[in-house]
């Protein structure tokens, strides 16, 4: 078994001598902690309760909400350090010797009762985009239960054929689909695990460039101590508004975000479950899911896997780390808020059952943080519900007292070091996408275009915000009194929202919403100013649900230079190989072709 390394940097983070493992963690820790803890006495200070009852409640919810809000914060600024920038990778050009000695390398494809035709189209693009002195092959590893969904998915898929380029591609399906999508690479690395040293597993929606297949395969490579090398994968293709909107948002802010993340994990990364490479023998020996004790839904099978086989393969002296630099990788993602909140909906059932895992023994202390951090993603909005009311609550009993009144000082310290919590991330990307020269013409269609983006995009954040914490609220509650989700087959392709079904997802937001106001007019007028931003995102949550996943909206907001990214102002070969192979042209589905390129751009054509 290897031993543990600092100095392996390829493909990502420059190290920081002597200053391997836990030390690490301390560039997160230390300012994330006087940051929470400036943020908590102001917070305290100025609400005016510390005389209160709930005074020990309210410092509690404080120290959970701030604590999560700093390490968030100071993680992304991280990524301001020079050296914590990822190199920009170089040109994946091969000649045939470079080829030499690769690793034999699957690439993993799990589907479960998904409409095959994007798959398919994703999957030959990639394999034409190899050859043979690759030495890949595809899987496609179905979980398809339903007999007429899995007769339509063979006639794309045969039991074994072979791309144009010659590499082998196999379809096998399973009957019954246990463990879900963990029990299916456990069950093609029982069959085949012993014929590859490598395995690149993708999702339904992946799709890699050759050349980001090649450098992950090379990464591995080279790096004898790694088990497994995360890719950082950014959505591409949606057409409504929510769909754009994400893809900006994921563009602009991702890069500043990992670059801090990959400075203080280093190599002591976690798991995201696709378009990542594994070390196949290590993980079949180390990463094996336990089942936890107790019923569904916080016990039975491990939903979300990835981020505890992440810490098992940590915990048997592997590395696992971030290829930020590696470009070529991509994914869907939920075209409306509909679908976005039934996919948070099983994360946060997944995410919670890690709460029995947290504290296991052997554990990295990087492992417990990455597990934290996700189970805190779902709690801090109920928590931050729950912090509101009683801030409310305050108010209301305090008016008419003569009680003293909280410190000005307080106040001003606890609204700009919030807000500074808030937003600094955001604008340390925008001043990086301004300052860095040409990104934003390149990858935002200019500056004044990517400064309105950005501004219409923290509109809409604001609106989606507070629906997003009632719904997570709404999550957690139902979790802990035992009510299992179902873990359904993901919603894929654009799908606008109909007004019926936008009122029945969200009548009791916009209900809340409304009584809220109302009892904040009756009671305490004062305050409703202060409330208006989140009461906003309430009340309107049904047009917002409607309007967001509209592709009429995201189709004008894309003629008028709105929220632009770099993938469809200069997409890939292989992007525009793959809108090509689906029903709608290219520029339907969220490509420009550039002029200049197109000439010399190999689309591949259907049969």
């Amino acid at each position: 078994m290897p031993s543990p390394s600092a100095s392996a940097t390829a493909g990502g983070t420059a190290a920081i001598p002597g200053s391997p493992g836990r030390s690490r963690l301390l560039l997160l820790l230390v300012p994330a902690l006087l940051l929470s803890a400036l943020g908590i006495c102001s917070a305290f200070l100025a609400s005016g309760i510390a005389s209160s009852w709930f005074a020990p409640l309210y410092f509690v919810l404080l120290l959970v909400s701030y604590g999560r809000l700093a390490l968030t914060t100071v993680s992304s600024l991280l990524g301001l350090y020079p050296r914590s920038a990822p190199r920009s990778p170089a040109p994946a050009a091969r000649s045939p010797d470079q080829h030499a000695g690769r690793i034999r390398t699957a690439i993993l494809l799990p589907v479960f009762n998904e409409p095959p035709e994007p798959i398919a189209a994703a999957l030959r693009v990639m394999a034409e985009s190899l050859d043979e002195t690759d030495d890949v092959a595809f899987f496609v590893l179905s979980d398809t239960q339903d007999a007429m969904r899995a007769l339509h998915e063979a006639r794309f898929f045969m039991p074994s054929t072979t791309s144009r380029s010659g590499v082998p591609i196999t379809y096998r399906r399973r009957t019954p689909n246990t463990g879900r999508k963990a029990g299916n690479i456990d069950e093609f690395c029982r069959e085949h695990g012993s014929d590859y040293e490598f395995a690149i597993v993708l999702d339904a929606d992946s799709l890699m460039t050759a050349d980001a297949i090649r450098a992950l395969i090379d990464a591995l490579q080279r790096d004898p101590d790694a088990a497994l090398i995360q890719s950082v994968s950014y959505p591409i293709g949606g057409t409504t508004l929510f769909a754009r909107l994400q893809q900006f948002g994921a563009r602009l802010n991702t890069p500043l975000s990992v670059a801090g993340q990959n400075l203080w994990q280093h190599r002591r990364g976690t798991y995201w479950g696709h378009n990542a490479i594994l070390r196949l023998r290590p993980f079949m020996e180390h990463a094996t899911l336990p089942i936890l004790p107790g019923r569904p839904p916080l016990g039975g099978e491990i939903l979300c896997h990835d981020t505890i086989e992440a810490a098992l393969l940590l915990r048997a002296g592997w590395d696992v780390r971030l290829a930020p630099d590696i470009a070529g990788s991509f994914e869907t993602t939920p075209s409306n808020l509909v679908d976005h909140l039934a996919r948070e909906r099983r994360w946060c059932q997944g995410n919670l059952q890690h709460l029995r895992l947290m504290l296991a023994s052997g554990y990295r202390p990087a492992s417990q943080l990455h597990i934290a951090m996700g189970i805190l993603y779902y709690l801090a909005p109920p928590i931050g519900l729950l912090t509101t009311i009683l801030l409310l609550l305050s108010a209301i009993l305090a008016h008419g007292t003569t009680g003293s009144a909280p410190s000005r000082l307080a106040v001003e310290c606890c609204l700009w070091l919030t807000l500074f919590m808030l937003f600094a991330p955001r604008l340390a990307s925008v001043a990086r996408a301004l300052l860095l020269p040409g990104l934003a013409r390149r990858g935002y269609g200019g500056r004044i275009r990517l400064i309105l983006g950005v501004l219409l995009e923290q509109i809409a954040s604001t609106l989606l915000a507070p629906i997003f914490a009632v719904s997570v609220t709404g999550f957690v509650i139902d979790t802990f009194r035992g009510k299992v989700v179902a873990w359904n087959t993901a919603a894929r392709g654009d799908r606008p929202v109909g007004w019926i079904e936008a009122w029945e997802r969200f009548r009791v937001h916009t209900l809340v919403g409304l009584a809220v106001m109302a009892a904040l007019w009756m009671i305490r007028p004062a305050l409703l100013p202060w409330s208006m931003p989140f009461l906003a995102g309430l009340i309107l949550s049904v047009p917002i649900a409607c309007w967001s996943g509209s592709v009429r909206l995201g189709t004008l907001a894309r003629r008028f230079g709105l929220f632009l990214t770099c993938d469809e102002l200069a997409p890939v070969p292989e992007q525009l190989a793959f809108a090509s192979l689906l029903p709608a042209a290219p520029e339907a589905v969220g490509y420009r072709r550039p002029p200049t390129r197109r000439d010399d751009m190999t689309v591949a054509n259907g049969d």
